[in-house]
């Protein structure tokens, strides 16, 4: 190879190197209707906290999940086994490179989703992806709402159907500075997203909800009073569909 050659390839590896697009990761809330599916979308994999709705938005959910996260590995973090929590796991399924449990409530799922036997990921995958934390679980309490899994991951809390009576229990846990932003529990049912929350969140950006005011009554104007007199933004996918935070 003459000099002349070598130098010309260099120059141009530089080049190429220097303006290589880089990806960056990013939050989706996802048009569900009224459910809950949250993405955190990389390179290689997408993380799921919840992944439910109603089945009228299954052809543009599934068009948006293949361009998104399809044929990558997909990590599954599930609060409680309510159907409007996880009902698009099939559609996960279908399309995914590899799918495994990060963290899932003790409930069972539909015989038919439950029988898949989904592996849970290894320690060093949901290291590699970047830990969610449990912020609370409360196993033994009655009902799915009450045993809701609380996540935090990064700056976003998720605290699934979580009531207000136990949102008292785990509110000394959450970094008021950490959380930036909350996916409303229940779909902004008067029953959760307290006052007593809503205070010590008070530095919190912005409030997010999937759900279908005019159908269900969601977010419920009592939640939604509570977010105004704290100053807390709120946005709906009702009003402006997929929510995407970088």
């Amino acid at each position: 190879m003459s000099y002349p050659t070598y130098i010309f390839i260099v120059c141009f590896l530089k080049i190429n190197i220097a303006v290589a697009p880089v990806y960056k990761n990013y939050f989706i809330v996802r048009n569900v209707g009224q459910g809950q599916w949250t993405t955190y979308v990389t390179y290689d994999s997408c993380l799921h906290f919840d992944f439910g709705g109603e089945f009228f938005m299954s052809k543009y959910l599934n068009s948006k999940f293949r361009k998104q996260c399809g044929y990558k590995t997909n990590v599954l973090f599930l609060t409680h086994a309510d159907w409007d929590h996880y009902s698009f796991l099939p559609l996960i399924l279908r399309s995914s490179k590899k799918v495994c449990w990060g963290y899932r409530s003790i409930d069972a799922l539909k015989p038919d989703l439950e029988n898949l036997n989904i592996p849970f990921c290894s320690k060093q995958e949901l290291f590699n992806q970047g830990r969610a934390k449990i912020l609370f679980y409360s196993p033994q309490e009655k009902n799915k709402n009450t045993r809701s899994i609380v996540l935090l991951f990064q700056s976003f809390l998720i605290p699934g159907d979580s009531p207000i009576q136990m949102e008292k229990k785990w509110i000394d846990r959450l970094s008021a500075e950490q959380t930036k932003y909350l996916i409303l529990g229940h779909h902004g049912s008067r029953s959760s997203t307290g006052n007593k929350l809503l205070s010590h969140l008070k530095k919190m950006d912005l409030a997010i909800v999937s759900a279908r005011s005019k159908k269900y009554n969601h977010p419920h104007p009592a939640t939604v009073s509570r977010l105004k007199r704290s100053r807390i933004p709120l946005l709906k996918t009702e009003d402006w569909g997929d929510i995407t935070i970088y």
